[in-house]
């Protein structure tokens, strides 16, 4: 790591200090002499390695080094870079700008009669023109008359039709390398009457779910209002609702019933309940990240939970 900006990608020298003296601190505090940091070139899961040398795995192997006793430091070193300082806040706003630049690019192909690939291309090409490169994973739930299939595929030749229910999964980083995740539902038809009972709970579950991203509050408080509305309304959560994000795509503390973590301002969370049918065969899914704040959480994208058509425009719509 040298002198560069952020904007080239790579911190700064005081933010290179301040990481190496979160992580030196939790390492103190184990009693431990050296830390062994891997990653692999996975998408998502290279971001230990580069938030520790900037270094970016391109098609590499991993080396690992095994001493004679080796210490489990996974949840001490995510604890070490959880809480995002104002540089790195800044990389995960601009992250969040390109990713909805990507996501209206979407909406924009949106059209039955393409293929879900097509659909999904130019918003991939926004992401690779605005420096995500390789490090991105756009996956997709669908199916049809007005309902998604609870399992995620990759978009591919299914050709769309009006009554189609899309959910692309929008999962990148800017140059910085900290990730951000965003998805809205795709329908131009109507939602099954299933989805649309799923639907009216969305809304109510995200707000309820950014009110307790506070500081001070258990992030398994923050699971178990949104598990809560959506059992209300008859439906179970495919998976936990969310987790930690930085650097690396996934990091600790999930947003789930057993984590019981106090939240610190300016941790940085991807929120994104699975909602499924009690057959566990449809679905409804979206994405939000969220900054916690002192006394309540800020969504990172100012775009309302609603079906889109294709036809709406950032100017059209207001959160």
């Amino acid at each position: 790591m040298g002198e560069e900006s952020p904007r080239s990608g790579l911190p700064s020298k005081n933010e290179i200090e301040r990481r190496y003296k979160n992580v030196r601190s939790r390492m103190d505090q184990e009693g431990l002499d050296a830390l062994l940091v891997c990653g692999n070139q996975y998408a998502g899961f290279e971001g230990a390695v580069f938030y520790m040398s900037g270094f970016e795995i391109v098609h590499r192997y991993v080396y690992v080094l095994l001493p004679l006793q080796l210490v489990p430091f996974d949840t001490q070193f995510d604890m070490a870079r959880a809480v995002k300082s104002e540089e790195e806040l800044a990389e995960v706003r601009d992250a969040m700008d390109i990713i909805l630049d990507g996501f209206w690019a979407l909406v924009g192909a949106y059209c039955p009669g393409k293929t879900e690939a097509e659909i999904m291309a130019p918003a991939v090409a926004r992401f690779f023109a605005r420096g995500a490169g390789p490090r991105m994973m756009n996956i997709l739930l669908s199916g049809s008359n007005g309902e998604a299939e609870a399992f995620f595929k990759v978009p591919g030749h299914r050709m769309v039709e009006a009554g189609d229910l899309l959910l692309y999964s929008l999962e990148i980083t800017g140059v910085g390398g900290y990730w951000v995740e965003f998805s809205r539902p795709l329908l131009r038809g109507k939602p099954s009457s299933t989805t649309q009972r799923m639907a009216d709970a969305y809304p109510v579950a995200l707000e309820e779910a950014r009110k307790l991203m506070r500081a001070g509050e258990l992030a398994s408080n923050v699971h178990r209002v949104v598990a809560e509305t959506f059992s209300k309304h008859g439906f179970t959560l495919g998976h936990l609702s969310g987790h930690s994000i930085g650097a690396t795509m996934l990091e600790y503390p999930a947003i789930g019933a057993k984590s019981e973590v106090p939240l610190e301002e300016n941790m940085i969370f991807s929120l994104h309940p699975q909602v499924v049918d009690r057959d566990g065969k449809v679905c409804l899914y979206t994405q939000d990240t969220y900054r916690v704040g002192k006394s309540t959480g800020e969504c990172l994208a100012s775009v309302p939970w609603k079906f889109f058509t294709g036809q709406e425009t950032p100017q059209s719509v207001t959160r």
